[in-house]
């Protein structure tokens, strides 16, 4: 029943609560009741969703946008609101289309998909960033030898991919947040 009520309360506010959530809070509310032996595995999570007629529902970008995001930035100044975006950068890809002569015909080469990825961040205002986030494959790139220092940071990742273990460690490099003690929101 507590857990039911959490689950409502949450999407009464617009909050996206997935299955994982949902069981690490029905876990948290039986230990709380003193049940330290409760595990809620997937079965568990498949009989609440059929007990109480759950689904689960792609939620829309624009309801993220239009809704929740406003009531999330109401409690910040905009000096402390960060918009971080990570994207692929693909730079041995060329156009898949060509201007040719008529007559001409157009073979196609495999594709590569060779790629970084990059995270810029800067605040709302403008007025600061966060130094960018370059993640490769090679932990150490021929490119790189001999150079002292970069006008970005460099990790690695077999895939050139953002994780959280990458991300978690960025923010915590740049924790000025902290030594300043003020409240952000990174978006």
């Amino acid at each position: 029943k507590l857990c039911f009520s959490f689950l409502k309360n949450a999407r009464a506010q617009d909050v996206p609560v997935s299955g994982p959530i949902l069981q690490i809070k029905a876990e948290k509310l039986a230990t709380g009741l003193g049940h330290t032996d409760i595990k809620c595995s997937n079965g568990w999570l498949d009989g609440f969703k059929e007990g109480h007629l759950i689904t689960f529902c792609v939620i829309c970008g624009e309801v993220w946008r239009d809704t929740i995001l406003p009531r999330v930035l109401q409690q910040y100044n905009p000096e402390n609101v960060y918009n971080a975006d990570e994207s692929g950068l693909f730079y041995r890809l060329l156009p898949h289309m060509s201007l040719v002569l008529k007559g001409e015909t157009c073979n196609a080469r495999k594709r590569s998909k060779d790629q970084i990825s990059i995270l810029p961040c800067a605040i709302m205002t403008g007025s600061d960033k966060l130094p960018m986030l370059l993640i490769g494959k090679s932990t150490k790139p021929r490119c790189f030898k001999g150079m002292k220092s970069l006008p970005t940071e460099y990790t690695a990742n077999w895939k050139a991919w953002m994780t959280s273990d990458i991300f978690s460690n960025w923010i915590k490099k740049h924790d000025k947040f902290k030594k300043q003690k003020c409240k952000v929101a990174i978006i």
